[in-house]
This record gives C-alpha cells, structure tokens and sequence, in this order.
C-alpha cells in the first residue's frame, strides 16, 4: 500500500509541475509541452481539464495564465490555479517535468492493461488471443514521440555524409533481382501466383539462401514441416523431389544429400508451424525472435485478431495486409506468398488480380508475379520446354525498376535456375540439358 502511495504522490507532482509551468511562464514553454504531452497522460480529472483548458487558449492565440485559465475553469478551480502558481516559481525545469510525467503515463497504462487482462484471465478468455494483446501493448509502450522533425539543413547533411557510402542491399540469389530489387531491410515484398506455379518453392529457395546471411522465419500456414524439408533438400542438393517422397533413393542421392547437410546445419533458419495463426502472433513472435525476414505461405490463409460475424474475405486481408505492413517497419523484412484471382488471365497478370483486396497493392513495397508466359510469345524450340519455363514480372517496385525476368524451373528437383538470356528471342534446344545432380553445384546455380 505504502508503494501504490507513493507511486501516485510521484505521478501527482509531475502532473502539477507540467501545469504550473504552464501558468508561470506559457511563452517559454508551453509550444514543447503542449506537442509531447497529451489530456491521457493525465490520471487526476482536475489535472487533466486544467491541460485541456490551456491546450485550447494556446489553439486560440490566448495568452495562457492563472487569470485566463480561471476564467475559463468552474470557479472550483480557483484555488488550485493558486496552488499551481505558488508552487512553480520558475519552468525553466519543465523538460524534466515532461519526462516524468510521461514515464508515469506510461507505467500506469502498462498497469491497467496487465489488470484487465488479468481480469480477462480469470472470467476464461482465450489465453492465446489475450497473449497476443499484451505482446501488442508492450510493443507500442515504447513508442512515445509524438513528433519527428528535422530541418532541410539536417537532411542535406545526412544526404552528404552517406552519398559516397556503398549500400549493402540483400543479396537475392539472383543478378536481375539484385539489381531491380534493391532492398536495405523493413520492405513488404508480395509474391503472387496461381497454385503449381512454383511459388512455395521458390521462397524456400530464397529463405534457404537468405538464411546465409540474416535471421529468416519461414511461416507455413499449409505446407507440413516433413514436406518443407523435402522440398529444400531436393532443391539444394539437387536431388529428384519424387525419389525423396517415396523414399527410394541411391548411394549418389544420399552422397548429394550428406554434403549438403553440412552445408545447411547451424544456418539460422527457423520453421514455423503457423497453421491458424493470427496476423498479430506471426508479428509478435518475429519481433520476439528477432527475425530479419519473414516468409509467409501464404497471405490469404493468416487469420485476423478481431474476427467478426459474417466479416468478408476482403476486410480480413485487409487488416492481415496491414498488420504485416507494420511489421516491415519494424525493420523486418516481410515476403509474403499470395494466391491470384480466378478470373484474370494466367500469362498476363495485373496488380487487380490480387487476390481478396486492394490494400495488398497500397500496402507493398514490392509486388512480383510468378507465372507461365503466353504461348503465342515463345518458339517451336520453347514450347517444348514450355512446363520449365516461368516470368517472375517485378509489377509494383517503390524504389527500383519494374520488368520482366524470364525464370528455369526444374520442377524435378523442386530447383530455380539463374535465368537465361534472350529468353524470347532464343529456341531452349540451344539450352544445355539438365545434368546429372552430381556435375551441378551444391546448393544450386542460385543459391
């Protein structure tokens, strides 16, 4: 009890320093106070209308003092304006009176969430859902700023100092996707294709990739862990996908596969089991884990927090997308796979043919297709290969270049390969054959 005491008489006092250097000195400090502090941060109801009353003479160019407040306040007021003079001769301290009384704010709503969901507990509430908020809370604790300004003086000289510095942007596995894609880290990139494309297998080659260099997570919301597995060791020991399900395997296959074990143990790649996991879990663990980039397979399949009835398809990804897109500016990376509409043309794409919502598109950094190219567009000798062939098409890129990026994708060992030159314009039976697993690199041309 003697704490709790305590703690309020703290929390009482930096209320009434902040006020009282309003009233004894408004001209010098109320601009500061009036942008850093807010009616919530108050607890005490006298205190809190005293701020608002003095937040709405500064709005009215009305100078702020114990006489314009008092004739602004019930006349109970009176007394207390007095107090608040007295006790403030000087606000030449109110910065630190700020900050306490923002500390205070802070420990007393951290306070009343843990109770409420303390209470939420008790009365039997979904444990899960109730983890899920208090991780949310602890989250934004931290984020008190209110304003973050910068004058053009600061950025020219940020701009100067860092303009003869080399950028280290993600290194994709890929020469073209490095140089359209060049991302720094905190981007929201969108994979979308129609299923059996490749998409699944192409993510896991990238993770695999990535996971040489950054912390990765990779959140499968339908895919099992046994099949994930598969799926990475045919592709980077470039092993027969088929011949690893049915488990008939030779003595070359398991020397391709024992080499790349090596290769791959102690990498920091996580998988995640995240089948009806909420937007809101996905993104707390990954902050929790410290993850740098975060694969989801896929977007449509990740639930919502706030489930209600009869809620659409459409608003449920709306806010998935949106979650997600708060993730990456948390500084991680998120490269979340996405199932296309039914009724666009599957070799010619378009932004609107996303999939459940058009917040995808306002929301990423990067949007990329993963599909077959239109038949009309190849040769005789292409269409031979026609099953291997893919376009990866870079449709929306903020901060790069947009194109097409013609792909090699050998279903078989579940494997991309680095495209191919004049993809267009050059027959495949110019193209090498597939080699044998053993005169091809480990962890294959891309990765």
């Amino acid at each position: 009890m003697g704490e709790v005491m305590e703690e309020r008489r703290i929390y009482q006092e930096a209320e009434w320093n902040v006020l009282g250097a309003l009233i004894v000195d408004a001209d010098y400090c109320a601009a500061e106070i009036l942008l850093e502090v807010s009616p919530a941060d108050f607890i005490h109801t006298e205190c809190r209308e005293i701020f608002k009353a003095a937040a709405a003479l500064y709005a009215g160019d009305i100078p702020i003092s114990r006489l314009s407040l008092a004739a602004k306040l019930p006349g109970e007021y009176a007394d207390m304006l007095t107090q608040l003079e007295q006790i403030t001769p000087t606000a030449t301290l109110f910065r630190a009176s700020v900050a306490a009384l923002k500390r205070e704010a802070r420990r007393n709503r951290a306070f009343t969430a843990a109770q409420e969901i303390a209470d939420k507990l008790r009365y039997g509430e979904d444990p899960d859902r109730l983890q899920e908020e208090a991780e949310q809370l602890l989250g934004t604790l931290g984020n008190t700023s209110l304003a973050r300004e910068s004058s053009l003086d600061d950025m020219l000289l940020e701009f100067y100092s860092d303009a003869g510095t080399e950028k280290n942007y993600f290194d994709w596995g890929f020469d073209s996707f490095n140089r359209m894609l060049m991302c720094e880290g905190g981007e929201y990139v969108i994979l979308a294709a129609r299923p059996s494309v490749g998409k699944t297998a192409l993510a896991l080659q990238l993770a695999t990739h990535f996971s040489k260099r950054h912390r990765v997570a990779f959140y499968s919301l339908e895919t099992s862990r046994k099949k994930v597995t598969q799926r990475i060791m045919a592709a980077q020991a470039m092993v027969d996908f088929g011949k690893i399900r049915r488990g008939k395997l030779d003595e070359r296959d398991m020397r391709a596969l024992l080499k790349v074990k090596d290769k791959l143990l102690h990498l920091p790649y996580m998988f995640v089991d995240a089948a009806g996991w909420t937007a809101g879990q996905i993104c707390s663990h990954a902050v929790r884990k410290g993850i740098k980039i975060a694969f989801i397979d896929y977007l449509q399949l990740v639930s919502h927090s706030n489930v209600k009835i009869n809620e659409t398809e459409y608003s449920r990804v709306t806010e998935v997308s949106r979650s997600l897109q708060g993730l990456s500016q948390k500084s991680v990376t998120v490269i979340a796979l996405s199932q296309f509409s039914r009724s666009g043309d599957p070799n010619d794409p378009k932004l609107s043919d996303l999939r459940s919502s058009g917040q995808i598109e306002q929301d990423a950094d990067v949007i990329a297709f993963l599909y077959r190219p239109a038949q009309s567009e190849l040769t005789a000798g292409q269409l031979n290969d026609y099953e291997k062939l893919r376009v990866m098409e870079i449709a929306k890129n903020r901060d790069g270049e947009l194109g097409r990026i013609p792909m090699w994708f050998q279903g078989k060992y579940q494997h991309f390969m680095q495209e191919w030159d004049h993809f267009y314009d050059t027959a495949t039976t110019d193209m090498p054959p597939d080699p044998p697993p053993e005169q091809m690199k480990l962890g294959g041309s891309a990765v």
